[in-house]
């Protein structure tokens, strides 16, 4: 927990009392470590004191340490307005995400309100170039779980609109993602349209899980049937 909370905190090792309390509050779990001393940081509990993280007041009083979730909740509610909506456009994208994506949606440049996002260690540089991602999926998790439905729709068909206009020939893996994100949106149409498409290409490469999983989206949002007369049928 030392060498976690001190990696997570950098500039000095914490001292004893607060490795003890983080290690209570935590029960053994990574992530609730590294939010925990985030949250201590960010809320101008602990300081830097002859070389070490000291808490300011008593950490003994501070049981409010429920779960991950909640640590991440408060940690997102201490942003501001502008790096919350830009974190919950890059949850409705995925664990990873282009900046391209991410100010297509927010229809302005979000360069500003990444580098706070990465300061705060919410998100950190992706594998390629233009590339973020969160620190972890837990993070992204509860940030799309509290986004509104409604807005999570609307993002949803923002990407989706913003996808199918930049690759109009769109195969393999970003008809999956058209999938995902038109019938997230609740756009059934266009879900079936391209879940149609994915399962032919997907049966002419013999890929039948996946020819079964798009049919499957079809046959959901299909039409009710309709009334067969007999010679119809």
């Amino acid at each position: 927990i030392r060498l976690l909370v001190a990696r997570t905190l950098g500039s000095a090792p914490p001292d004893d009392e607060i490795t003890r309390r983080v290690a209570d509050l935590a029960g053994g779990n990574p992530l609730f470590a590294e939010e925990i001393a985030l949250s201590l940081r960010s809320e101008g509990l602990i300081a830097i004191r002859d070389g070490y993280w000291r808490s300011i007041r008593p950490l003994e009083e501070m049981a409010f340490f429920e779960g991950v979730e909640k640590v991440v909740r408060e940690r997102v509610d201490h942003l501001d307005l502008a790096a919350q909506n830009v974190l919950r456009a890059a949850a409705v994208i995925g664990r990873t995400f282009g900046i391209e994506a991410l100010e297509a949606l927010a229809g302005e440049s979000v360069a500003d309100v990444v580098d706070t996002l990465a300061r705060t260690q919410m998100i950190r540089p992706g594998a390629e170039a233009g590339q973020c991602e969160f620190r972890h999926d837990q993070i992204r998790d509860v940030v799309y779980s509290a986004i509104p439905s409604d807005l999570r729709q609307r993002l949803h068909g923002a990407l989706a609109r913003w996808i199918e206009a930049a690759r109009p020939k769109a195969a393999g893996a970003d008809l999956a993602v058209l999938v995902q994100h038109f019938e997230a949106a609740g756009a059934f149409d266009k879900a079936v349209k391209y879940a149609d498409t994915a399962a032919s290409n997907a049966l002419q490469i013999g890929a039948f899980r996946e020819v079964e999983s798009f049919i499957g989206i079809c046959l959901e949002h299909e039409p009710p049937p309709q009334r067969w007369s007999s010679e119809d049928r």
